[in-house]
This record gives C-alpha cells, structure tokens and sequence, in this order.
C-alpha cells in the first residue's frame, strides 16, 4: 500500500505543475516577470512554509493580497498584470490551505482561536518576507483576515482595500436582509443557504472531491464556466485543471472557517464593525461590492457616520460577491485611479458615475476576458 505521505506530495506536484502551466499561457515569464515561492518560518514550535506569489516592482509600494475561501494566491490572476506596475505584489495561499503547508490541527468551535491561527501566521509570513509595510488586499475571509490583522499590527498596514469582505458588519435587521434578497433574487438566495448548510456541516470541498469526484468535478466546471469570462477554451482547462488538482488535497485550515460565520450573508460571531468600534482605525479603508452580492455594507457606512473609519464604498456592476472573477477589470481600473488621488478625503458610498474616476489612458482588457460596459455606479 502506498504511503498517504507520498500520495500527498504527489498531489502537491501536480496543483504546482498546474498553476505553473497556468501562469505561462497567461505570458507570464517565471521567474523573470512571476516569483513563485514557499515562505518558509517557525510557527508554533514547527517549520512551516506559505506558497507565495511575487510580482517584483521594487520602487513600489508593497500589496498584500489575502483571499477567500475554497480559493488560493493565484485566483488574483486577473488582477496581476493591471496592478503590477504601481504596486510591488505578493500573493499568498493561507497557511493549511493551497499549496502551502499543513500544519497539525484538530478544528475548533473558538472563533478566536480560528482567528489567531490564521492572523499569527501572517505575521510570521511577512515578517519572513522582509516587508515592512504595506497595503492589504482581501477578498471575502481575506477581507476579515486582513481587517483584524490591521487592528492587532496597524504599524504594518498603509491601507485596506477590502473586496466584498465577510463578516465586516452585525447582523442585519430583518428589513435590510429581505432588501439584499430582493435585490439579487430568490434564486441566489436559497443557493446561498445550501453553501451555506453545506459549510456548517464542515462538509469541505476536499471531502465531497474524494467521496464524489465525478459529480463535483462537474459541479465546478459548471461554477468556473458561470463565473470566469475566458474566452480561450484552452485556459480555462488548464485553470480547472488546476482547481481540480488543488481540491484534492487535504482540506487543511478551510475546516476551521465554519466557526467563524452565523449565516449565509456572511455575518460572523465576532464582527470587523465591533472590533472597530472599540479600537478605531486611522487608516483609510476602500471597500468594493458587487451589485448583486449578498454580503452586509451597512457597518461601513455606520462607522463613517460615527467617524471611527475612512472608508469609501465603491459598487461593481455586473458582479455579486465573486467580483475578482466577474469583474475584475473594474476592480483594477478603480484601484489604479484611487492610487492616482481620485476623491481623496471622500468617504461613505460614493454615488458618481465612473468615468470621473477613471484614470485617462485604460489599460485595453486582456484578450481571455470579455469585453463589458461601463455604467453609472448607481
């Protein structure tokens, strides 16, 4: 019988040949253009690595990019090349989960616990990485991580750019939720709380890849074809090639996540809006949400009223919650103009059209996405 060692070590083989093959079709040239590293440090008494993306631009500000869950380091693709000639980028797989390493852990029902786990652990990563400072990037759970990791370390943190973050507000009134579910139709809504059903019951991707391969690789191809705008076939086989090569391998951290959320909306048990309440940041904050996601904003616009966060608000057309795939030009053409000092000082929801904010000369869209439109905010 073979090792389960070795069989896992082959299947870390193959998520890297993929992303690897990946990276190339998109013409990046590694590792002239694209570092891809393994961050090694001493985490609670071990050696354990994070498998870390680097787009060099040394003169520029660092950016941290943290992602969601079910999802790694290279799921910001779409925003590498738009990004990386302002920011000097890196691009992490949390620790237990991609292709990093996996720690021994037995999941637990303590939030805070889930949260130092994953917290700590960036620390260790960045102090590794030789980074000072800089802006994070997150996505979902990044956006929670990232924001509790600028409470605890805000000598290290210049700025948050938080992507439809989950568990950023409190629960939200009964009217505010049946608004959300109207806004995105019912059909979104019962399919949140199946994921949402699915994710209490700690049933993890890894476990249903092992225990129905064929109907989940189905199901995937299904998701990626909904949410990724490729117009190359031969990309988007090779990116599901390589979501299929990363799921499986074991579940890692993911299975401490159900801990940490109390609905479908993204609502958590222990909520970025509380924290800031008591220990308000100054540092400015720029959110992004999708017009059709069901993830809660209202504490945003609470604590700018309280004037305990610099935050501005910015909606994404023709998105819900997973925007980076969606669309991701937008998030990058907003970024940038941000970066280039559009509505400095403004803060809430911004209600402009967004060609105001634009940076004049747009980068063209790359050629495996779909073009889309450009509309008014709201």
């Amino acid at each position: 019988m073979m090792d389960p060692k070795i069989g896992v070590e082959c299947n870390y083989t193959q998520v890297r040949k993929a992303e690897e093959t990946f990276l190339r079709k998109l013409n990046f040239q590694i590792p002239k253009d694209l570092q891809i590293l393994d961050v090694p440090f001493i985490f609670r008494g071990r050696w354990e690595y994070m498998h870390t993306f680097h787009l060099g631009n040394p003169k520029a500000e660092n950016l941290v990019m943290l992602h969601g869950l079910g999802a790694s380091g290279l799921c910001f693709f779409n925003l590498f090349r738009a990004l990386e000639k302002k920011y000097n980028i890196w691009s992490f797989d949390f620790l237990g989960q991609g292709a990093s390493s996996r720690p021994p852990h037995e999941a637990s029902n303590d939030p805070k616990e889930v949260i130092n786990f994953f917290v700590e652990s960036i620390e260790c990563w960045r102090k590794a990485a030789k980074i000072e400072k800089a802006t994070f990037l997150g996505h979902s759970f990044g956006g929670y991580f990232a924001s509790i990791y600028a409470i605890r370390y805000p000598q290290h943190v210049n700025k948050l750019i938080l992507i439809s973050p989950a568990g950023f507000s409190k629960t939200i009134s009964l009217p505010e939720r049946l608004r959300i579910e109207r806004k995105r139709g019912l059909a979104y809504g019962m399919l949140d709380r199946v994921s949402f059903f699915l994710f209490k019951q700690k049933l993890n991707l890894s476990e249903l890849f092992k225990k129905y391969p064929n109907a989940m690789e189905q199901a995937m191809k299904f998701y990626l074809q909904q949410k990724l705008n490729f117009q190359d076939t031969e990309l988007f086989e090779l990116f599901l090639k390589y979501c299929l090569a990363y799921f499986f391998l074991p579940a890692g951290s993911q299975s401490a996540l159900p801990c940490l959320l109390s609905s479908h909306r993204g609502d958590a048990y222990l909520p970025i809006e509380d924290m800031l309440e008591e220990k308000p940041l100054d540092i400015p904050f720029d959110f992004y949400y999708g017009e059709k996601d069901p993830l809660n904003y209202k504490g945003v616009e609470r604590l700018v009223q309280k004037k305990k966060l610099k935050g501005a608000i910015f909606f994404v057309e023709e998105a819900g919650h997973q925007i980076i795939f969606e669309n991701p030009q937008m998030i990058c053409r907003l970024m940038l103009a941000r970066k280039d000092g559009a509505y400095q000082g403004v803060y809430g929801v911004v209600r402009e059209k967004r060609s105001k904010i634009f940076t004049p000369e747009l980068e063209p869209t790359p050629h495996w996405l779909r073009n889309g439109k450009l509309r008014p905010l709201l």
